[in-house]
């Protein structure tokens, strides 16, 4: 599965990414591209999700929300375009390698 954006240019700027880790027990972590409005979010037991065309605003309650799990089913998971994608579909060269790009790294491990 191919990338709907070349990665290499969106993720050499970190500045451009957030990531943070969930203590939930569905959700693993997310990671949000503010330059695409594209969110991420990694389930326990690697599956991960990109959903597109997510508010800034959606990240932010995401990471602030006491259910983080609870809120992703309430208000992402079907109000947006989403497809499923694998750790392995990744790049593994270029500025987005996890080796290069230490927020990637974190999402990814």
């Amino acid at each position: 599965m191919t990338l709907p954006f070349d990665i290499n240019d969106r993720l050499g700027k970190e500045q451009m990414i957030d990531m943070q880790t969930f203590n939930s027990s569905n959700l693993h972590s997310g990671l949000y591209d503010r330059s695409t409005q594209d969110l991420y979010i990694r389930f326990h037991g690697d599956r991960i999700y990109i959903y597109r065309m997510v508010p800034p605003t959606v990240w932010k309650e995401l990471k602030a929300a006491s259910s983080h799990g609870s809120y992703h089913y309430h208000n992402i998971r079907m109000d947006f375009p989403y497809e499923e994608l694998t750790a392995s579909d990744w790049p593994a060269q270029g500025r987005a390698a996890p080796s290069n790009n230490q927020t990637v790294q974190r999402f990814l491990n």
